[in-house]
């Protein structure tokens, strides 16, 4: 399974704002996120694309990441603790199994 960039943008999102069983913006950590029909996409002469022409995102591989990163196991996943590191590691193989490749000139992901 592939994740696009967006996926992991709204992955990264929920992570942080999903924690304790509720989320901000209004967000759920618990069962299934409402599936609404995609937009239609609409002809465009702005460089960025529309909402209608955003990839689908798995909400379920979402959920289930969400719910990994917000567990006990990550300790609040707070600056320069365990947590952080397991955090960071996580992320990393995650990229890594997507098939992205580390953006930085040290050859990491951060």
């Amino acid at each position: 399974m592939r994740i696009s960039r967006f996926g992991w943008v709204v992955l990264a999102s929920g992570a942080m704002a999903c924690s304790g069983g509720s989320g901000g913006l209004g967000m759920s950590c618990g069962g299934s996120a409402p599936v609404s029909a995609p937009i239609p996409a609409t002809p465009s002469t702005s460089p960025h694309m529309s909402i209608g022409q955003l990839p689908i995102v798995d909400i379920d591989a979402v959920m289930t990441h969400t719910k990994k990163l917000s567990s006990d196991q990550f300790e609040g996943r707070a600056p320069g603790t365990r947590g952080e590191e397991l955090s960071v590691r996580y992320l990393a193989e995650q990229f890594q199994a997507a098939g992205l490749k580390p953006g930085n000139a040290d050859g990491s992901y951060f």
